[in-house]
């Protein structure tokens, strides 16, 4: 392994994977788990859009097919600003998937009834901007914040749920760290 952990290091991890598994999108797994043995790409953008596209198009050019969550909002960036507002259909384009990253304290300052429903206008508007339906979604930063409201969702996939997070491997990393 190499001392630091830049784009040549990630792509020879994924070419060392995809040997003894198959990779899969949070959204491949609606119906539960495939047969074969897989593994699930990941990425969370909360700072750098740019940086985000950027690994987006290397995974894509090498045959890669990761889940994307984005925030709608945050003080990094704004989906609905000109500038940003075509990354998620972009992100299709290359063919991953597109996820809703949440706040979960913007949520817990409502009643549950409206915090579902803001929650829906969430999925629906990233939905819109991604052009197709997103049935994933990942708390931002777990560790740091209050309970998940949403853990339990019927109808979507949690990438923090037990099956992804705990009852199979899970390895992160954050800020390339």
């Amino acid at each position: 392994m190499r001392d630091r952990f830049d784009h040549a290091t990630y792509l020879s991890l994924l070419e060392r994977a995809s040997q003894a598994r198959a990779n899969r999108r949070f959204a491949d797994l609606a119906a539960g788990p495939p047969p074969e043995r897989f593994y699930i790409l990941r990425h969370d953008i909360d700072y750098s859009p740019r940086a985000g596209l950027e690994l987006a198009e290397l995974e894509a050019r090498r045959g890669y097919r990761a889940s994307y969550f984005l925030l709608m909002h945050s003080r990094h960036c704004n989906l609905l600003e000109p500038r940003y507002a075509g990354l998620a259909r972009r992100l299709v384009e290359l063919g991953h998937e597109v996820g809703l990253h949440y706040e979960a304290r913007f949520f817990l300052a409502f009643p549950p009834e409206q915090a579902e429903r803001l929650l829906e206008a969430e999925l629906a508007l990233l939905s819109e901007l991604a052009g197709e339906r997103v049935v994933s979604i990942a708390m931002h930063q777990p560790g740091l914040n209050a309970e998940d409201p949403f853990r339990d969702h019927p109808r979507l996939i949690n990438a923090y749920a037990p099956r992804f997070a705990r009852d199979i491997a899970y390895i992160s990393d954050s800020c390339r760290a």
